[in-house]
């Protein structure tokens, strides 16, 4: 698939996401992880491809605002706001990194740690 098509598909699966209504809670729930994965995906680009595509996503995120989103997507969010304001706004990186983490699990283990099992 070319980066263009991929790209496209990419910002559709947002577009599709902020259009479910919110009567529809099971597609909501099952297209979030996805939705989180896409922005995480864009927020890694190197800066020349991120820079590129501002204009396709910055949009889809301001248009996530407008729903409940959940904490994956909020942080996810935050993330690509704060990026896009180090791109263009001149900000300061951030010295540590967010986590944008894309399942409850992750949430968890980020802040306990990983639990090992004794006499095993």
């Amino acid at each position: 698939m070319q980066a263009n098509n991929y790209d496209r598909l990419c910002a559709d699966i947002i577009k599709s996401f902020v259009l479910l209504d919110e009567t529809q809670p099971r597609n909501i729930e099952a297209w979030r992880p996805v939705v989180v994965d896409v922005m995480e995906g864009y927020n890694n680009f190197p800066r020349d491809d991120f820079e590129k595509h501002i204009e396709t996503f910055y949009p889809l995120g301001v248009e996530l605002l407008n729903r409940e989103m959940g904490h994956e997507i909020r942080l996810a969010l935050q993330a690509l706001l704060r990026r896009v304001g180090e791109s263009r706004m001149g900000m300061e990186p951030v010295k540590t990194p967010v986590q944008t983490p894309t399942s409850p699990r992750s949430i968890s283990s980020a802040y306990f740690g990983r639990r090992s099992s004794r006499g095993r």
